[in-house]
């Protein structure tokens, strides 16, 4: 996996961009979601994309890196959360809050995620975002920048005062049957996420176990065998914070690659 460091934080008034100059990609971005925001406004007009000029030109995307590639330009922040006022709304619409996201995931699967957060914000008055972009040791190139392709994408939503916390992990693959497919399919315990990278930590609660929620997250059991794993972010559990490279056979940074591709 990459190494945890923004090399720029952005700051886009409404959300924070943790950015990689190599990947040429957000690694996350981070914001608060007001209940009473939500709703308020639903701009329909959406803006054009437009390239993050707070980035070194070399270092930025485009639009156009994303023609012809097979995937979509996919929103971290999205606009449908930002949508109460015309100036966060363009917000979203840089370039650097947009990641190759693949179409099923992104205009079908994903959406769940963006509907439950605004969801929670109304039921909590607020809650804190953060969504997580993984990526692969030497990962696909796409465009005439050569912007990397995730692997898959978590997205935390949390509110502190009220206790509540729910994680969600995407694979950044086709999902060949979309009603099938539920937002929980995709719930994994926060534990197992990467929240805070060098120059940048989130804000995220660590979950406390009590007697009448046993711990049930990965430990670091080295014996385990890619037959044992219930899902490809438990594998990335072991093969990054566990240290079991043995997960990962051909060293491509993808571990299990029977359940992880």
């Amino acid at each position: 996996m990459i190494t945890e460091h923004c090399d720029i934080v952005i700051e886009k008034d409404y959300y924070q961009i943790c950015y990689d100059y190599s990947l040429k990609g957000a690694l996350f971005v981070s914001y608060t979601l007001q209940g009473s925001q939500v709703d308020s406004m639903n701009i329909e007009d959406r803006p054009s994309f437009y390239t993050e000029t707070t980035l070194p030109s070399h270092y930025a995307s485009t639009y156009s890196d994303y023609t012809g590639s097979g995937y979509d330009r996919g929103h971290l922040a999205n606009d449908a959360s930002f949508d109460w006022s015309s100036a966060a709304l363009y917000s979203t619409y840089s370039m650097a809050n947009i990641i190759p996201q693949e179409p099923t995931v992104n205009k079908y699967a994903w959406i769940d995620t963006e509907n439950l957060e605004r969801e929670k914000a109304q039921v909590y008055s607020s809650v804190e975002v953060i969504i997580g972009v993984v990526y692969a040791d030497n990962p696909m190139r796409i465009g005439s920048n050569n912007i990397a392709v995730p692997t898959g994408f978590y997205k935390s939503i949390y509110n502190a005062s009220q206790g509540y916390h729910e994680c969600y992990y995407y694979e950044n693959l086709p999902i060949t049957d979309l009603a099938a497919d539920t937002l929980d399919d995709h719930k994994v315990s926060c534990t197992t996420l990467t929240l805070a990278y060098e120059g940048f930590i989130t804000p995220v609660i660590v979950e406390t176990p009590t007697e009448s929620e046993p711990d049930t997250s990965p430990s670091c059991n080295t014996s385990k065998t890619c037959t044992q794993m219930s899902s490809c972010a438990e594998a990335y559990f072991y093969l990054d914070t566990c240290g079991l490279t043995r997960l990962d056979r051909d060293s491509d940074g993808v571990p299990c690659e029977s359940i992880c591709n």
